[in-house]
């Protein structure tokens, strides 16, 4: 009976074990919070094949949490209070009309990048290379390494388009203030005052 004790002990505790490490992603804490010794982990992952596989099956359930969050943070950021002397910002909210504390979005762009190379490493990652000729008819070779673009052009486009984008807002606000202009010219003083009481 002691042996039955001892056993389902060990596999309460084994299922803690895995719980936490599936969560925390670190031995010691979900050892820790498993009352057990990492000693007692490696035994188990030796002795027990299945142990093993939900071992290694929480280890991936830990890195696909952290992925999440590491998505989370680069493309939804988070929000931080700002300080100012050890002290945080207040402002008020031109909408409420209530003092409050200043708070920014913040996104991680190396967070967004590590994702990027992870997804594809054949555009962002560094030092990506294709080594991978190919014969045609005429005796050529075509070197498909080169093919690709590198991540500087691939910057550079973004950065590219990114004034693109800037350029047309720009020419959205010049003509704008182009209509704004010819409105005024065409009812000349009362223009104003006929903005101003709408």
């Amino acid at each position: 009976m002691p042996d039955e004790d001892k056993l389902e002990s060990s596999c309460g505790k084994e299922r803690a074990f895995l719980a936490a490490f599936a969560e925390t992603g670190v031995v010691s804490y979900a050892c820790a919070a498993a009352g057990c010794s990492r000693q007692s982990v490696y035994r188990w992952r030796k002795a027990d094949p299945q142990f093993e596989e939900q071992f290694q099956e929480a280890k991936t359930v830990g890195v696909e949490l952290l992925e999440f969050e590491a998505r989370r943070r680069a493309k939804d950021g988070v929000r931080r209070v700002k300080f100012y002397n050890g002290k945080p910002l207040r402002w008020k909210n031109p909408e409420t009309g209530e003092e409050e504390v200043y708070v920014e979005h913040e996104y991680s762009d190396v967070l967004l990048m590590f994702l990027l190379k992870a997804a594809k490493p054949e555009v962002y990652r560094d030092d990506y290379r294709i080594d991978m000729k190919a014969e045609v008819a005429n005796e050529t070779k075509i070197d498909y390494g080169r093919m690709l673009p590198t991540p500087e052009a691939v910057r550079t486009r973004i950065l590219a388009l990114a004034d693109d984008i800037r350029a047309r807002e720009a020419k959205t606000v010049d003509d704008i203030r182009a209509q704004v202009e010819k409105a005024k010219q065409a009812h000349g003083p009362t223009f104003n005052r006929n903005i101003n009481t709408q």
